[in-house]
């Protein structure tokens, strides 16, 4: 009796194991910019309020970041027609998952303008490989306060429904930040804090800053550090640092790049971007 007895807790743990709830990562440019600086075209990336602070920056968006030249990487697209926006997004999921990879598609809308945008994206997230598939709805909202040319607020709340699909658990993320900007805003102070409903302590929030500098219009080198965990575990390896660099080129085209390595000096993720800006269509 003893004996059957632990054979069913054993099978029971087992169980339990192999349907544990897993988190579904971030995108690489979700986790390095700041909510307060994209507009137009990059907005679907971070933050959808930024369709509506600037006119005239419609375009296409190409996106794609990878840790080793030649393994399968993460893919963004986005196109942007004044306050609408279409985006997908697909990421390769770990080597043993049942599913070969996930894609996301987003249908973003804001109102508002220079001084207040708010918006929100719809979103189906779908878990494909050649035999099956499932899919899920969720939905963001966020903001960006901008009273004055050098002071800027914004915030961001990912997956408010919390989805979970498959045994993926996407939760529920909130952000917030600041920017001030400077000389015409060739010199940004950038600063923002990323954390969920399970972060009791404020001081364990993932935290964020960065520098950003213009030497020449449209050009801008930004460096930047992440603390993991908060100011409380500054103490372990818990930083993370990272450059971004946006360079133009003919027609308005953009292309920008970025790089993020952990305290220990190994790199954890590469991207390369274009910005293409487009007419857009008036009705």
């Amino acid at each position: 009796m003893k004996k059957t007895l632990c054979l069913i807790i054993l099978a029971t743990l087992a169980s339990s194991a192999s349907g544990q709830i897993k988190n579904i990562p971030i995108s690489e440019l979700q986790h390095l910019s700041f909510g307060t600086e994209v507009h137009g075209m990059t907005a679907m990336i971070r933050n959808v309020a930024g369709l509506s602070v600037r006119p005239n920056d419609d375009g296409a968006f190409f996106n794609y970041n990878f840790l080793k030249p030649g393994e399968r990487g993460e893919i963004n697209f986005s196109l942007t027609m004044k306050n609408l926006a279409f985006a997908v997004q697909q990421a390769s999921l770990e080597d043993d998952a049942v599913y070969d990879f996930m894609r996301t598609y987003r249908l973003g809308v804001s109102v508002g303008g220079k001084v207040l945008s708010i918006g929100t994206s719809n979103k189906l997230i779908e878990l494909q490989s050649p035999d099956r598939a499932e899919r899920v709805f969720s939905v963001d909202a966020g903001l960006i306060f901008q009273p004055v040319n050098f002071f800027s607020v914004a915030a961001y709340a990912r997956d408010l429904n919390e989805p979970i699909i498959e045994n993926y658990q996407i939760r529920r993320e909130y952000s917030a930040g600041v920017g001030l900007k400077l000389l015409d805003q060739r010199f940004k102070i950038l600063t923002e804090a990323v954390w969920d409903d399970d972060t009791r302590d404020f001081a364990r929030a993932r935290l964020k800053t960065g520098l950003s500098i213009s030497p020449i219009y449209n050009i801008e080198f930004l460096v930047g550090g992440v603390l993991k965990h908060g100011l409380l575990d500054l103490l372990l390896e818990n930083e993370e640092f990272f450059a971004v660099v946006q360079i133009p080129f003919f027609g308005g085209i953009h292309f920008l790049t970025t790089a993020r390595i952990d305290g220990r000096k190994q790199f954890l993720r590469y991207s390369t971007s274009l910005l293409i800006p487009l007419k857009t269509v008036a009705f």
